[in-house]
């Protein structure tokens, strides 16, 4: 390993984001798919090479010897921000893998029941990505795009211009459509007979225009 990379392998390691697998929640994972960004258990670590390196790419954050933009997507990304993509709309009924007691680097050592449900929810996961909010951004997209998904909020200021115009709206509409009484009082000139529509005495009487009750 490149020793400038071990410190910033260490710090991607201890960040808190990272202190549990991305897929099972098992605690310190020491193996990453440098192709989404995550860490990753060793069993996880091998059932994502059964995904194919078109999905996913496994490599050991201690033994392997790492490369620059492996290392920069796993620092822009990590475990959290990828979960809040690919997990965003699990449905009720289905939970997440737990950490699996047997422990192997292969997937193979694992009962091939527990296995196969790993891999069910893995393929379901990255490949259909059946829990993705259709309206989010795949995070690796948004780096390919230079930008950071960790420390970029990507809706949050385009969600407050939104709101400060939405306020705006609705000041400028009380300004328009809402004058004083007073102004009301000036230029509102009833029609002759208005006091026999119960609709208008009812709204001439609720702005002030004119006195209850009416004759």
């Amino acid at each position: 390993m490149v020793d400038v990379f071990k410190s910033r392998l260490d710090v991607i390691m201890k960040d808190p984001d990272n202190m549990f697998c991305a897929d099972c929640s098992d605690r310190a994972p020491r193996w990453s798919s440098v192709k989404l960004g995550i860490l990753v258990c060793a069993n996880c670590a091998g059932i994502h090479r059964k995904l194919g390196t078109h999905i996913s790419f496994v490599q050991s954050l201690t033994i392997d010897k790492w490369k620059l933009e492996w290392v920069e997507l796993c620092e822009k990304i990590g475990n959290r921000v990828s979960n809040e993509y690919y997990e965003a709309s699990i449905p009720g009924h289905l939970k997440k893998p737990t950490p699996i007691t047997e422990v192997g680097t292969s997937g193979d050592t694992i009962d091939t029941v527990t296995a196969a449900r790993l891999e069910k929810w893995l393929r379901n996961k990255y490949e259909l990505k059946l829990f993705v909010n259709s309206a989010s951004i795949d995070p690796v997209e948004l780096v390919k795009q230079g930008k950071n998904p960790k420390h970029d909020d990507q809706q949050g200021p385009q969600s407050r211009r939104k709101d400060k115009k939405k306020k705006s709206s609705r000041k400028d509409l009380d300004n328009d459509f809402s004058p004083p009484r007073e102004r009301l009082t000036n230029q509102i000139i009833l029609p002759s007979g208005w006091q026999s529509n119960i609709f208008l005495k009812s709204w001439a009487i609720s702005n002030g225009i004119a006195d209850s009750p009416l004759v």
